[in-house]
């Protein structure tokens, strides 16, 4: 009996070592697993963060291209820039893949390389990521039927001034004195006729067909937010007299509502309602308007005029515009792409990009 209980006391001892040693080998596994997977948990926010860095930066450099420096007309054939973001920056290269064709506009690939970086000092880096989009170079155009078209008609109440679709500034071909549709058309008061271009007078055609005609997307320029740093008014005020002295300041104004034109300006005028000019304004540029043009004082636009959009949108007939102040109008295909300016730039192809490239 006594040997029976020393074999069995000794039995137990190893034992209980082997259940200790796969418990710790259980625990250190476990361990393991956990961190390795607490590090694959944070390589892949490392890499999400990165990821957002070439995005955003590949955005930054297709919207504010200008802004970082680059000013050829169309892109060089490779531009390069390093983007700074919060947490870390992204190195932005452009290189063209063709030239310009005809119509065809040059083609370019923007690759972006996004880096994460620690907070140590200097930062460095610790997660990459690249992405690529094609993308075009884009010069802005306007359909211009004439210097000024109106979807409502024009009576002309006074036989002086000018109506002229001939190009003021020699580089384009002449278009039409003035478009506008069949009924109510233009008429003016007694004196010698005061549309000319190639022709005088453009018929658009029936009332409800000839919105048709005019291909502005009015929809969208009405709702404004189309353009980065247009001026929208209201919340803003109307530029202030020291702005306009700057010969570059051709601003993007969306006016919401009518406006009685407020001084000689420049640039995209976009009002929503009516649009009153009086006292000898002088607008270089573009100005399309939602509703009627009341112009008295001998005002000028040298540029084009469009009135009468809202007839796009499907609004109710309109009273024709009115010119009482012989007033001139006249068409300047450089005042037109100057007031333009501000949509030239690389647009991206949609469906074209490549989140993640060696």
């Amino acid at each position: 009996m006594t040997s029976l209980r020393l074999s069995r006391s000794g039995f137990a001892i190893p034992l209980v070592l082997v259940v200790i040693v796969l418990l710790t080998v259980l625990a250190a596994a476990t361990l393991t697993v956990a961190g390795v997977e607490r590090r694959v948990t944070g390589s892949a926010a490392l890499q999400a963060d990165a990821w957002t860095m070439a995005h955003d930066g590949l955005e930054v450099f297709l919207a504010t291209r200008s802004a970082l420096g680059f000013t050829s007309v169309p892109p060089a054939a490779v531009e390069s820039t390093r983007i700074r973001l919060a947490d870390g920056y992204a190195d932005v290269v452009l290189t063209r893949l063709r030239d310009a064709q005809g119509l065809e506009p040059a083609l370019y690939v923007v690759k972006s390389r996004g880096a994460r970086t620690d907070r140590s000092t200097p930062p460095v880096p610790i997660a990459f990521r690249t992405i690529a989009q094609y993308a075009r170079w884009q010069d802005p155009a306007m359909q211009v039927l004439s210097a000024w078209t109106s979807l409502g008609g024009i009576r002309w109440r006074n036989p002086g001034g000018a109506l002229s679709g001939f190009d003021a500034c020699g580089s384009a071909i002449a278009v039409a004195g003035t478009a506008v549709p069949a009924s109510p058309g233009f008429s003016q008061g007694s004196g010698g006729p005061v549309p000319t271009g190639a022709p005088d007078v453009l018929d658009l055609g029936p009332t409800a067909s000839a919105p048709d005609s005019v291909r502005i997307d009015w929809a969208r320029l009405r709702a404004g937010g189309f353009v980065s740093g247009e001026i929208d008014i209201p919340p803003n005020p109307w530029p202030a007299g020291g702005q306009w002295s700057d010969p570059n300041f051709w601003p993007v104004i969306v006016v919401q509502g009518s406006l009685v034109l407020p001084g000689d300006g420049r640039g995209l005028l976009v009002v929503t309602g009516d649009l009153t000019m009086t006292g000898g304004r002088w607008w270089r540029g573009v100005i399309l308007v939602g509703g009627r043009v009341d112009e008295h004082g001998g005002n000028r636009v040298n540029g084009a005029m469009v009135s009468g959009l809202d007839r796009k949108l499907g609004g109710p007939a309109l009273a024709p515009d009115s010119a009482r102040g012989a007033p001139r109008i006249e068409y300047n295909s450089c005042n037109v792409m100057m007031a333009l300016a501000p949509f030239r730039g690389l647009a991206a192809l949609q469906n074209t990009t490549v989140d993640n490239i060696p």
